[in-house]
């Protein structure tokens, strides 16, 4: 099972994990929101090396980390207009 220190280990682990963060809910433990985290990760194929990387590329192209999390957050709360929020 994934743990949060999984995440320390890559550039923009934190940045990935808060992503996920407004998925918990206040009931979770630990291990049921890594639990969590590790299903979302399974369903769309993705690891916390692959979505490193993509920060990393989205760093190049100019979006900041706190950018890509914010459109990231949007992505899943359905909004249909995720670029809203990064100005």
């Amino acid at each position: 099972m994934i743990k949060r220190e999984d995440f320390e280990k890559f550039k923009y682990g934190s940045h990935i994990l808060s992503v996920f963060e407004d998925l918990f809910e206040d009931w979770m433990t630990e291990e049921d929101k890594m639990e969590m985290v590790e299903y979302c990760m399974d369903e769309t194929g993705e690891t916390i090396e692959s979505i490193d990387r993509m920060f990393a590329v989205g760093v190049s192209a100019g979006y900041s980390p706190e950018q890509q999390v914010a459109i990231s957050k949007a992505i899943f709360s359905g909004n249909a207009n995720p670029t809203k929020t990064i100005h």
